[in-house]
């Protein structure tokens, strides 16, 4: 029974950040915003569009596309 229902798989999302765990030197170059989201009636979504570069340039941006 085991067989077909494997033990599911949890992973630490701090694990990602992690900053030790990278080759990385670049803590003053981060540039962050912080910003409250509110809903303006209780049936309203709320969501993100996460972009980030994928071509071979060094600089691996990460950043907020959209906020609806």
């Amino acid at each position: 029974f085991n067989e077909l229902f494997p033990e599911p798989v949890y992973y630490d999302p701090t694990d990602y950040f992690d900053i030790a765990q990278h080759d990385v030197d670049r803590h003053d170059e981060l540039e962050y915003e912080e910003v409250e989201l509110y809903k303006s009636r209780q049936q309203d979504k709320l969501g993100l569009t996460v972009c980030y570069r994928t071509d071979d340039e060094e600089d691996l941006g990460i950043y907020v596309g959209e906020v609806n």
